[in-house]
């Protein structure tokens, strides 16, 4: 879906100084050619004074479980190693979850994007 949406902001002559999502992806389900282009079109916008904000995802890049046996971060490209899964889109910033009234950050989970593989 991100690519369908840089092609129409990034040939808009009036696009917004700010862009917040809550949508965010873990990286490995996406092509590396996918990402690839994708954080090029995020660039284009930062380099125009674009501010991107994307969801950090619930889990960080980790599934804080020290137990190799019951832990759930593991790889998709059939070796299933145990690795950080860092979130996707990784060249923006990416923004943590909060909770209650008045607002605080959560802690039942880690929150968090890491860096990017690719």
């Amino acid at each position: 879906p991100y690519t369908d949406w840089l092609d129409f902001v990034l040939a808009r002559d009036d696009t917004p100084l700010v862009i917040s999502t809550s949508y965010g992806d873990d990286e490995q389900t996406v092509p590396e050619s996918f990402a690839i282009r994708a954080c090029k079109g995020f660039a284009q916008l930062g380099a125009r004074g674009v501010s991107l904000m994307f969801s950090s995802g619930d889990g960080g890049v980790g599934d804080n479980d020290a137990n190799p046996a019951t832990q759930q971060c593991f790889s998709n490209d059939g070796h299933n190693t145990t690795k950080f899964l860092p979130s996707f889109p990784a060249s923006v910033t990416t923004v943590g979850g909060t909770t209650n009234i008045p607002e605080v950050a959560v802690s039942r989970f880690f929150s968090g994007g890491g860096f990017s593989n690719y």
